[in-house]
């Protein structure tokens, strides 16, 4: 069988749908016959990190280089670009990122990874929120199987768009392989390179109002002195849409002399170093379709405090402390325990290892490759 992988998502800088993508593809790389391949349609100018991807026999590169760049980001903006199945042939497409373009005669996945450009739009980026509202409907109804990623993304989904429970699947993400915790010296070398001195509590994704970055800032300086004394608070990635007010925060705490640390977007191979060598993973996100880094986390041996809405508590199962993302007082003692009880720490610590175990790529794709069959689109 002949799967496509539109796999634009897969750049250096991936953000939660290039991970998600690029970790199905592995998983399904592992589960291949002699009679499969998987052929990536793939940016026709970016660059991809997909050279492990071609390392396997069954995988093939398909730049959408048919076409000049700027028709093409045209076309893909309204949904419009011609069928591609007319170009590469008849196969299974898989589109991981909510859309399903457009098919003459194949059958067709999507992955929907959260629905919070209808469920929260106020923390969402208005074009998306435009794109996703214009074209997300007709995806849902053309693709012969959906697959979520989380059961809360399952259920908004199924309520929402009135959409079949049996035409949903539901595939986990995972932490890379490379998710592990490393030693002292791994730590002091990362921490160094992003200017990172002592100890810290860290948060890693795009700086943006769902993520609850103020609330996280708010709280760090909410906590006792002595505390914020020894532990700085670390906020690494990029900065996301809406950030005007998560800037003001930021700058009004260094400007009192707290220690909020922006790293930038972390290079994929410091992320394991940099999660081991915090005291502490704080995520209050608003709400999340998943929640990789509570994951990615727990497999580096770092205790997670969390919130306990949408699907994050499926990511985090009994090793994570929960919060109510909304309530400054839940948030600041959530901190305060985490610092401060060492035991917690390593209860917390002991099951997250345990926790994370639950998730792999080859569980995710073997989860779609099933629901492929048992709809039998293969």
């Amino acid at each position: 069988m002949k799967f496509f992988v539109e796999s634009h998502t897969i750049l250096k800088n991936k953000s939660g749908v290039g991970w998600f993508t690029h970790g199905l593809i592995k998983g399904m790389q592992s589960q291949l016959t002699d009679k499969d391949s998987i052929h990536l349609l793939t940016h026709p100018a970016e660059a991809m990190d997909i050279d492990d991807l071609l390392e396997n026999s069954h995988t093939f590169d398909h730049p959408i280089d048919w076409m000049p760049a700027r028709l093409y980001h045209a076309l893909k903006f309204r949904n419009t670009i011609p069928p591609v199945d007319l170009v590469y042939g008849h196969g299974l497409y898989i589109f991981p990122n909510f859309i399903r373009w457009p098919l003459a005669h194949s059958p067709s996945v999507i992955v929907v990874h959260d629905l919070s450009m209808f469920d929260i739009p106020e923390y969402s980026s208005p074009k998306n929120v435009e794109f996703m509202t214009r074209h997300l409907p007709n995806s849902i109804a053309k693709a012969d199987l959906i697959v979520a990623v989380s059961n809360s993304t399952k259920e908004s989904l199924c309520n929402r768009f009135n959409v079949d429970p049996n035409k949903v699947v539901v595939a986990y993400l995972a932490a890379e392989p490379n998710h592990y915790r490393r030693t002292d010296e791994e730590i002091a070398t990362v921490k160094a390179k992003y200017g990172i001195f002592g100890k810290y509590m860290l948060f890693v994704s795009t700086l943006e109002p769902r993520k609850n970055i103020e609330g996280i800032v708010r709280a760090y300086r909410a906590l006792p002195k002595k505390l914020r004394d020894e532990y700085s608070l670390v906020l690494a990635g990029g900065w996301g849409w809406r950030d005007e007010a998560i800037r003001e925060a930021i700058q009004e705490a260094r400007m009192a002399g707290d220690r909020v640390v922006l790293t930038g977007y972390i290079d994929t191979d410091d992320k394991p170093a940099l999660y081991s060598g915090a005291t502490a993973f704080i995520w209050p996100s608003h709400y999340e379709g998943f929640g990789l880094p509570v994951v990615e986390a727990m497999s580096c041996g770092t205790p997670v405090l969390t919130a306990n809405n949408s699907s994050l508590p499926e990511a985090g199962g009994d090793a994570a402390l929960y919060v109510d993302s909304t309530s400054h007082e839940q948030l600041v003692e959530g901190m305060k325990q985490l610092l401060t009880d060492e035991h917690l720490r390593k209860q917390l610590i002991a099951k997250g290892y345990k926790q994370a175990g639950k998730f792999s790529w080859d569980t995710c794709a073997q989860t779609v490759l099933v629901g492929i069959h048992k709809h039998k689109l293969i």
